[in-house]
């Protein structure tokens, strides 16, 4: 720990546990030594980032490429993702390459599988805006980030002009789409994944 705790930019472990507790709700114990396979760099690691169940998981790794390379300050390395559904949690293989910008690679992942969201909440208000057959057929849906960058998705974030949406929700113009994903705000975005499923 004392490694990646000098890795990270800190001078001392007591200051990096501290913050790392503080940004991260999660100890820094919860990085876990992985075992050395051939698609990682020797010395990979293992995250564990804890997330609110339910998690719409087959959904999300369709979006997702459960394998990336990722690029952060000059540092590059593959990242493999998995999702222990049980413990609530994804872990993330990381290569030994990320370390010294580990902070900021959480923070990134988190954002990529919108891991910060709270379904329970989300489900109840798109169930009681008309979704409730599609929020049960696909519980804890998340809207997907991009690997490059490491860049998280606005929840709100709504095209109404897409014609496979209108299809999917019922309607046949922008205008009536529109009108209708208004009892789904601030969660729009998460309504598109549950429309863009259920057309798929």
């Amino acid at each position: 720990m004392t490694r990646v705790a000098y890795a990270s930019g800190f001078q001392s472990l007591r200051r990096f546990n501290t913050v790392f507790r503080a940004q991260y709700r999660m100890p820094p114990s919860a990085l876990r030594r992985g075992r050395k396979t051939t698609a990682y760099e020797d010395g990979s690691l293992r995250l564990t980032l804890a997330y609110r169940a339910p998690l719409a998981w087959d959904a999300l790794a369709h979006a997702l490429p459960r394998e990336a390379t990722v690029s952060i300050d000059g540092h590059s390395g593959v990242v493999a993702v998995e999702n222990r559904a049980a413990d609530a949690h994804l872990v993330a293989t990381v290569s030994e390459s990320l370390l010294p910008v580990l902070m900021p690679l959480i923070a990134g992942l988190r954002r990529v599988f919108d891991l910060d969201a709270e379904p329970a909440l989300i489900d109840a208000h798109l169930s009681a805006g008309g979704l409730g057959d599609l929020v049960a057929r696909w519980p804890g849906v998340r809207v997907p980030g991009a690997f490059e960058g490491l860049e998280g998705a606005r929840p709100d974030a709504f095209d109404a002009t897409d014609r496979g949406l209108q299809r999917a929700a019922g309607v046949d113009s922008a205008k009536r789409l529109l009108a209708l994903a208004e009892q789904w705000r601030p969660w729009r975005a998460y309504a598109v994944q549950l429309l863009r499923l259920e057309s798929s």
